[in-house]
């Protein structure tokens, strides 16, 4: 009787065994997760946890950083504050906090889209392009052009505080393209793209205007530098031949007062 009960603890035990070596869930360096469900919710930064497919559910969270990358060009592109669209392109690199209650705030808020970063961009791209946007409207293209580090400044700022709602730290912000945008993406019925149109129909037009005339000055300069050593290279010839004539007018001068002599 005493060996049946043995046996039978034996077997439970065994079972026991095997349940737990099939269902303890380990973290990693890359990846915590959150257990939910029996006994309440418990967090895994390290180590592991036993997770029960009936009474339990767990969440991944990736404790990588992500690259997220938002971009918005031609029709999309931003306006800034001189009227003029530019297509923009912004790297934003996040990752989740690494204590319990970031980890738990990104399983709630995010769930398995940690794993995915596109997902996570699709998700917070709006609150990015915000950013972004009015950040654009406040600088002209010149300023955008070579205050970059400015730009992301005021981007990172905007942003910090709106990521760690979902549990994420910003980590930097980085200005990947910038460039105006093409005029044919320009619309006449819209009040801003109209005064960008005047303003880049005016600046094209100075500009062919300066270049004609630099162009123009320049073939002055040139056809005034071919005339210069066209006049100088007269003068050597001119120079040469009188030379030429003079030394002829010697050698006869001289052949003639021989030539009285012997006589």
């Amino acid at each position: 009787m005493i060996i049946n009960y043995v046996l039978i603890g034996l077997v439970v035990f065994l079972i026991l065994l095997v349940i737990y070596a099939k269902f303890y869930t380990k973290s990693s360096k890359d990846i915590a997760f959150v257990r939910t469900g029996m006994f309440g919710q418990r967090i895994v930064l390290t180590g592991g946890a036993l997770a029960l497919p009936i009474f339990h559910q767990t969440t991944p969270v990736n404790m990588n950083t992500i690259k997220l990358e938002i971009e918005r060009k031609e029709n999309n592109g931003f306006i800034t504050s001189d009227k003029m669209r530019v297509d923009i392109k912004v790297d934003f690199y996040v990752r989740v906090f690494g204590n319990n209650e970031a980890v738990a705030l990104a399983a709630q808020t995010l769930g398995a889209r940690t794993l995915n970063p596109k997902s996570v961009q699709d998700l917070m791209e709006g609150k990015f392009v915000d950013a972004m946007r009015s950040t654009s409207a406040g600088m002209t293209l010149e300023d955008l052009q070579s205050k970059g580090k400015e730009f992301t400044d005021r981007v990172y700022k905007l942003t910090e505080n709106v990521v760690t709602k979902n549990g994420l730290e910003l980590e930097s912000v980085s200005l990947s393209r910038l460039d105006q945008t093409s005029k044919k993406f320009f619309d006449p019925g819209n009040t801003f793209d109209a005064e960008g149109l005047i303003k880049i129909t005016e600046e094209t037009e100075a500009s062919r205007k300066k270049r004609n005339e630099i162009e123009k000055d320049t073939e002055l300069k040139i056809e005034q530098t071919n005339l210069n050593v066209e006049e100088k290279s007269l003068e050597i010839k001119r120079q040469s031949e009188y030379a030429r004539i003079q030394t002829e007018m010697e050698i006869s001068t001289r052949r003639s007062a021989q030539s009285a002599e012997i006589a």
